[in-house]
């Protein structure tokens, strides 16, 4: 509720009471003054303060990313932990094609001797696909561990849905991560399809440059928005000071019509 106290040039005093927000303003010859009420936000102000944070956070969110991850053999990492999506039904039914799996990446310092049988590990292979022979990312299961002349650890493997092993035997340095046994049903797919626009052109313009206009212009009406108030506030605080007695006076008639409301409120 908004209590405005007109004092005009005589010292006459009238008291409105309403509903509407009005700042301490001077109009001709009369002042308005108004009672400490706090002002409800506009709708439109709530709406840029959401997508404000909104925009801030997918800058934050691509910036922490390229920031802090990693490219182990062409597996990308956060914090050394990734997350993939499964191409194939080869480890049916621990996981399933389009499935989103969460994995350890295999960093330089690893200890390859903690790679036990029965753990699932990702490395390359190489495929005949789509009429041409391509290197592809298999995550499959550890069925034997070898250690070679030199020392090197060296990987038996086998999908859970394949009847036999597979034709090549992984060695440690082509081991790019360790599967956590998190996986996520179905999500894969839509993570692919996330990535895949986000990574293109108009992913790049919907996500980053957009949304950095956007911030940019809020900020320019948050400068303006702030100046015009301060230029107001400036040019009120160099209006003449009014009566210690009229404002004793006036606070005397706002306190009696606060408690006659209250009265008939709750008569």
């Amino acid at each position: 509720m908004t209590i405005c106290l007109y004092l005009l040039n005589n010292d006459e005093i009238f008291i409105r009471i309403g509903y509407n927000y009005a700042d301490i303003l001077l109009e001709g010859d009369s002042y308005i003054i108004m009672t400490n009420v706090k002002k409800k936000k506009p709708i439109y102000q709530t709406v840029l303060n959401v997508v404000f944070w909104l925009v801030l956070a997918v800058i934050l969110l691509y910036s922490v990313t390229a920031l802090f991850s990693d490219n182990e053999d062409g597996v990308s990492s956060f914090f050394g932990v990734s997350a993939l999506s499964v191409q194939s039904p080869s480890m049916t039914p621990t996981f399933n094609k389009g499935d989103l799996i969460i994995v350890d990446v295999i960093g330089e310092d690893y200890d390859y001797s903690t790679i036990l049988v029965d753990d699932v590990i990702v490395f390359p292979a190489l495929r005949f696909i789509g009429g041409e022979n391509r290197v592809v990312n298999l995550t499959h299961r550890v069925i034997e561990v070898q250690i070679d002349s030199s020392g090197k650890y060296r990987f038996r493997t086998q999908g859970d849905a394949n009847s036999s092993p597979d034709p090549e035997v992984t060695t440690q340095d082509y081991v790019y991560a360790k599967w956590t046994g998190t996986y996520y049903a179905g999500l894969g797919d839509t993570v692919d399809s996330v990535l895949g626009f986000v990574k293109s052109p108009d992913g790049f313009l919907a996500f980053i440059v957009i949304p950095c206009f956007l911030f940019l212009g809020y900020e320019v009406f948050r400068f303006i928005k702030v100046m015009t108030e301060y230029n107001v506030q400036k040019a009120t605080a160099n209006r003449p000071q009014i009566d210690d007695e009229v404002l004793a006076r006036a606070r005397a008639l706002i306190e009696a019509e606060m408690a006659k409301e209250k009265e008939e409120k709750y008569s």
